[in-house]
């Protein structure tokens, strides 16, 4: 049932596209654009992206409406929409960045490495690329704690599809220098693992991020 939920919240938000400048965004719509020749917005910390998606549901927004709400992509969004492009209506056979259906009505994945509102428990609350994702030590909504344990998390949004299309899952436990979760492709997932720079949550060039809005 959580499944089927989550893939129903998919067909329901997936109105957005990553939005690579949000002034070139269709104002008072709900249509999100990307700029001119496909330049992703990227070199942004999780802490701003987090922010980015938490100021679409102003109704001075681009969105231009608060009976919609955004924020940024789970876990467990992610994994919903990993199932959906492989489902009949996707048409996935790769894990490599692309539009899920060849068409403009596909799920436009633009980058490979994406961040996600998850990160590890012992993560820094007070790190200026984490600061914005806590309300003191408590994280604020939309925003997952991992244990480092990875069997503690039920594999929630991480292990749902491990191997498709040659795609595979980092866990690690180091939450000092890679706490944030991070999106590899389309079905690939990175936390905490050491052999990877992507998931620290600071600017990286190739590193963005995608709203989830929702009503």
């Amino acid at each position: 049932m959580k499944r089927i939920r989550l893939i129903k919240i998919i067909l329901i938000c997936m109105v957005c596209v990553i939005c690579t400048a949000i002034s070139n965004c269709e104002a008072a719509t709900v249509r999100m654009q990307v700029v001119s020749g496909g330049k992703i917005w990227d070199n942004i910390t999780v802490s701003e992206s987090y922010a980015e998606c938490q100021n679409l549901n102003s109704s001075t927004s681009t969105l231009g409406t608060t009976s919609l709400r955004a924020h940024l992509t789970t876990d467990a969004d992610w994994s919903a929409m990993a199932i959906f492009t492989v489902s009949q209506y996707g048409g996935q056979t790769s894990n490599a960045p692309s539009q899920t259906t060849g068409n403009a009505s596909g799920i436009y994945n633009l980058a490979t490495i994406v961040q996600a509102a998850g990160i590890l428990e012992g993560a820094s609350t007070t790190s200026s690329d984490l600061s914005g994702l806590f309300d003191g030590s408590n994280a604020k909504p939309y925003i997952r704690r991992w244990g480092t344990n990875r069997a503690n998390t039920n594999f929630v949004g991480f292990i749902d599809t491990w191997g498709w299309y040659n795609a595979n899952v980092l866990w690690g436990t180091n939450a000092s220098n890679y706490p944030v979760s991070i999106k590899n492709g389309l079905f690939g997932v990175i936390l905490g693992d050491p052999r990877s720079g992507y998931a620290s949550g600071g600017r990286l060039s190739g590193v963005t991020f995608r709203p989830v809005i929702w009503n």
